[in-house]
């Protein structure tokens, strides 16, 4: 028997803001590439994308995939956004 399972991995970063016995603060800094509060892994983008330009599924149609059956929230992610990010990686710009 073959199944496929879908399920979504979410990590969780916390920087801490020190500070010393004179007042100088000191910052954690984030991962190489994380750059906003809530932000979609590589998997998520290409998947999208693929869906998107590959198979021509509708926006709408990916976006209630992601949220039904990935438990990925739908609001933020932007799919046309991707799928234009997507287009100029590959076009090397």
């Amino acid at each position: 028997m073959i199944e496929i399972n879908i399920s979504s991995e979410v990590t969780k970063y916390r920087a801490q803001i020190l500070k010393d016995e004179n007042g100088k603060l000191f910052v954690v800094k984030f991962p190489a590439g994380v750059s906003r509060p809530v932000q979609y892994g590589a998997s998520v983008k290409a998947y999208s994308v693929y869906m998107s330009q590959q198979q021509l599924i509708p926006y709408d149609r990916i976006r209630d995939y992601f949220t039904d059956q990935c438990g990925i929230p739908s609001l933020v992610l932007r799919l046309k956004t991707l799928a234009v990010c997507g287009f100029a990686f590959l076009l090397g710009e």
